[in-house]
């Protein structure tokens, strides 16, 4: 049987804040990678173009780097 949302569930302050710095570390290394697209195409501007081509080559979940220093999911 389906629970309605929030009906029954509860969440520890850690595990918003958790989740929370996850999420804005994915979206800075989404954005620090394409920046470095748009500079490798001369330009200023980030275009969602460039945000697309990362999110493809890293695949859709990548992004975060690991704990032993390379690139994991």
């Amino acid at each position: 049987q389906f629970r309605s949302a929030g009906e029954g569930m509860r969440w520890q302050s850690q595990a918003t804040l958790a989740l929370q710095e996850v999420a804005e570390a994915f979206v800075v290394y989404l954005f620090e990678d394409s920046y470095l697209r748009s500079i490798h195409a001369r330009r200023v501007t980030l275009m969602a173009e460039y945000i697309q081509l990362v999110r493809r080559l890293r695949g859709v979940w990548a992004g975060l780097p690991s704990s032993s220093g390379g690139w994991g999911v």
